[in-house]
């Protein structure tokens, strides 16, 4: 059905553990979260911010007019450039294609001219509001300073978009739309605004002391979420091109599924969750046997982490490979989730070893029947299936599987 190899040949992450997969990976693999107090006013909550993020703003020289969810994701993107050779190739622009993912896009733009205009009473914006709190600026602005004429597109799907962003650029690279496919996802929720909203859903983790240890899928003690900042970029190209280079590919996207709940627009449904992984295993040729480890979308939530368990259940049966999820290291990046875990995947592969989900003491027994990892596990890993699940009932599953 998708009979062409699709390579991932450049990755780059901005999270809160700094910029590069190196940093991410370390973090990840040691166990070491990020979660830190923010302060809004009056209103305390946690979260997992950029670190030294005014000097890296200053690094995008006049990308760093724009959103904070556009320059991180700018930067993200240029790292996977820069680590695919782009600079350096003869390409085919026209055959070039950006997707990127995004839950709120400009939404500290957005926040930051309600203020400007209804509370600090000013009579004008900025110039550059409009763009800047368009969700698409970031695809836009990639095209444009690396001249890819392929399509372009901005998916937004809640916390599954950015893995939505990467499958459809599978699809596009196996279809023979598309030679390069740059994919991936940025969200920069950390407002005031977006935290009131999450509040009022009752999901947010409590404020807690010490603050890392406040996230903690699929554990019985579990209490919420932690919101973070972040972005993660790779760059995917038809496996005929990436033959062409002198190093190697860094994994291999096999496979994608997607599915929708139709059930409700908040509350994550088993079987919904269920069908895109099974999509996923089907379109990959692969059988539930062959996947080595899951990196879940496990959130913290009561709900989420319930219902993916059962869900991970029903497809792989008990007990399932390996699970965890890298949340407490990174905070839930909402549009950028999926392509985080994404990274995560690849970097598992590329160090064959399993990390484990941090601070899961108790496994929560709805949450059972499931391999939880609860301290990093040094594996053989040929395939990795990464979960994203969104509100609105969007479900997306990918494969990657590492270069042999």
């Amino acid at each position: 059905m998708y009979p062409a190899t699709v390579a991932v040949t450049g990755l780059g992450t901005v999270t809160g553990s700094g910029i590069g997969p190196g940093s991410l990976w370390n973090d990840v693999v040691s166990v070491r979260p990020r979660v830190r107090c923010l302060s809004f006013g009056s209103r305390n909550y946690l979260g997992v911010c950029i670190p030294d993020r005014e000097a890296l703003r200053h690094t995008c020289s006049d990308v760093a007019r724009y959103d904070d969810f556009t320059w991180l994701g700018f930067l993200a993107a240029q790292e996977a450039l820069f680590d695919a050779g782009w600079d350096t190739r003869p390409s085919s622009f026209t055959r070039a294609a950006v997707i990127i993912g995004t839950a709120f896009g400009g939404i500290t733009t957005i926040e930051e001219t309600y203020h400007g205009l209804f509370v600090a009473k000013r009579e004008r914006t900025r110039p550059l509001t409009l763009p800047s709190a368009m969700s698409n600026s970031l695809a836009g602005i990639i095209a444009t300073r690396y001249r890819m004429e392929g399509p372009n597109l901005t998916l937004s799907t809640a916390c599954s978009s950015s893995a939505h962003a990467i499958g459809l650029g599978w699809q596009w690279i196996s279809h023979g739309i598309c030679d390069v496919v740059v994919a991936g996802g940025s969200d920069a929720p950390l407002v005031s605004g977006t935290y009131a909203s999450w509040d009022a859903l009752k999901v947010l983790a409590p404020l807690c002391d010490p603050p890392d240890v406040a996230v903690k899928p699929f554990d019985q003690q579990r209490r919420g979420l932690v919101l973070g900042e972040g972005a993660s970029v790779i760059v995917l190209e038809a496996g005929h091109r990436a033959k062409l280079w002198s190093r190697p590919p860094l994994a291999f996207v096999r496979g994608y599924g997607a599915s929708a709940d139709a059930k409700h627009l908040t509350h994550p449904d088993a079987n919904g969750m269920a069908r895109a992984m099974e999509q996923c295993l089907i379109s990959g040729s692969c059988s539930p046997s062959e996947v080595d480890y899951i990196h879940a979308h496990g959130t913290g939530t009561l709900s989420n982490d319930m219902a993916e368990s059962a869900a991970i259940r029903h497809v792989f049966g008990t007990p399932s490979p390996p699970v965890s999820s890298s949340k407490p290291i990174t905070g839930h990046t909402m549009g950028a989730a999926g392509s985080i875990s994404v990274a995560v995947a690849i970097l598992s592969l590329m160090h064959q070893t399993i990390p484990a989900t941090a601070n899961l003491r108790h496994i929560d027994p709805q949450c059972e029947g499931v391999h939880h990892v609860t301290e990093p596990l040094k594996s053989p890993i040929r395939r990795v299936m990464v979960n994203a699940f969104g509100f609105g009932g969007n479900n997306a599953s990918i494969l990657i599987e590492a270069v042999s």
